[in-house]
């Protein structure tokens, strides 16, 4: 039986084995795949199919938790693989998951997909509420903030947290993304203003479109 790379990926999340999964990682960045591919083709297909295994059953919530915590390891490494850069970034970004809202890996590859394009990025992970987004956001002011939304009966908590945050005086872009963004339509939770990315690739596209002029031109 044939088994894709995201499949074989999931295979090694699901038992555990770290060493293993990170050596197939190291095999597509040695092949000279990029991070578009790492993130979207490898290990967010992988958790996706992850997580159809257990929307059928067949693992456990333990099996779910394991593989995440390895997919989570594997952002972090790979970071660590490609370097940074020392230069002044005068682009800001922050990410967050709503209230409520547990599943962090996407937000953690787009936090880190932005640093890539010299942004400045943060990332405040899962389950934040509104009042502490908005404390960060108004202290640290970023250009633009991220909202992740993975499951439906999260997704009505969109329109307070866009009100509040695209009303913030400096007024930032808010981007809304995730697993809800690429299977439902989330404009009746949004406003006019609001960016909806249902994938990587929408999301690369608009950032290699962004240059540092055009955005102190939008934001000055």
């Amino acid at each position: 039986m044939f088994y894709s790379a995201s499949e074989q990926l999931s295979e090694l999340l699901l038992t555990g084995n770290h060493q293993e999964m990170w050596r197939l990682l190291r095999q597509h960045v040695d092949a000279g795949k990029n991070s578009l591919y790492i993130y979207d083709s490898l290990l967010t297909s992988s958790m996706r199919h992850v997580g159809y295994l257990w929307e059928q059953n067949l693992i456990s919530v333990a099996d779910e938790h394991l593989a995440s915590i390895l997919c989570n390891l594997a952002i972090a490494n790979y970071k660590v693989l490609i370097g940074g850069t020392s230069k002044i970034r005068q682009k800001r970004a922050m990410f967050l998951c709503v209230e409520g809202e547990q599943h962090e890996l996407g937000v953690k590859m787009i936090s880190s997909y932005f640093e890539e394009f010299d942004w400045d990025a943060r990332c405040f992970g899962p389950n934040l509420p509104l009042e502490y987004a908005m404390s960060a956001a108004m202290n640290w002011k970023p250009q633009v903030i991220g909202i992740s939304v993975a499951l439906a009966y999260h997704v009505p908590q969109l329109r307070e947290y866009i009100h509040a945050l695209e009303n913030l005086s400096h007024k930032p872009m808010i981007m809304v993304g995730g697993r809800a963004a690429s299977v439902l339509d989330l404009k009746p939770y949004v406003s006019e203003k609001t960016v909806i990315f249902k994938d990587l690739y929408e999301l690369h596209s608009w950032l290699e479109a962004n240059s540092t002029q055009q955005l102190r031109q939008t934001w000055g």
